[in-house]
């Protein structure tokens, strides 16, 4: 594990966490605006959970898309056609950790928390954090395996 910190693979792979993270902070502003938006409008906390996964997941594919191009054309190695390449190797990964840890972590703790009284921003913070550090544990196993399985980095 620790030849991946160090050199060309330690950058690759700082370069995939910082897109993580991005797309996190894009999630992060989507989960507080429909949350809000749905706790302003009088919905049931269910309700209010589901629209934080919503909005989650529309922040959080626009901030990390917008950060791999970045990379890419900073790197000098951009085309649509490694984007597409890019996507559709990362895309099964993710969906896969993102709807069997991220999420489920977000809607119940949120939901909970909101059941608990908590108010609408610590309740979807608090769980955003959880889920977060879930997700980006099992992406880094996962993209290791990957990379030790395929050699293929992303």
């Amino acid at each position: 594990m620790l030849s991946y910190l160090g050199g060309k693979r330690g950058r690759i792979t700082l370069d995939f966490n910082k897109e993580i993270l991005f797309g996190e902070l894009g999630a992060l502003i989507g989960t507080q605006l429909f949350g809000h938006l749905a706790f302003g409008l009088g919905y049931k906390n269910i309700v209010i959970a589901m629209f934080v996964i919503f909005g989650g997941l529309i922040g959080m594919a626009v901030f990390w898309l917008g950060a791999r191009i970045y990379n890419q054309k900073k790197q000098n190695i951009f085309s649509k056609r490694k984007l597409i390449k890019d996507i559709t190797y990362f895309t099964p990964m993710a969906t896969i950790v993102s709807w069997g840890v991220y999420q489920p972590i977000l809607f119940l703790l949120s939901k909970y928390f909101l059941e608990k009284g908590f108010c609408v921003s610590f309740a979807i913070l608090f769980s955003q954090i959880l889920a977060f550090m879930s997700f980006l544990i099992w992406m880094n196993l996962l993209r290791l395996f990957l990379v030790k399985t395929s050699g293929r980095e992303l």
